[in-house]
């Protein structure tokens, strides 16, 4: 199965990854979009459109999948 995860950037972790999940374990991850702290993740087409927050403010941003 292919998903999408966004992820907290405070450490290691640098944004949107594309993963692939298999018998219930991650067996391959791609950064796919180096973005700040996305969190609820929705595609459509080859659009990701993800809630990010840095510091107080927060947004949307759209992105096109495959692009960092």
């Amino acid at each position: 199965m292919n998903v999408k995860i966004g992820t907290y950037t405070k450490k290691v972790s640098k944004g949107i990854y594309k993963a692939v999940i298999h018998e219930g374990k991650i067996i391959r991850q791609d950064l796919i979009a180096t973005v700040d702290n996305p969190t609820y993740l929705a595609s459509q087409g080859s659009m990701i459109y993800a809630v990010v927050k840095e510091g107080d403010l927060g947004g949307v941003v759209a992105l096109k999948d495959g692009i960092c």
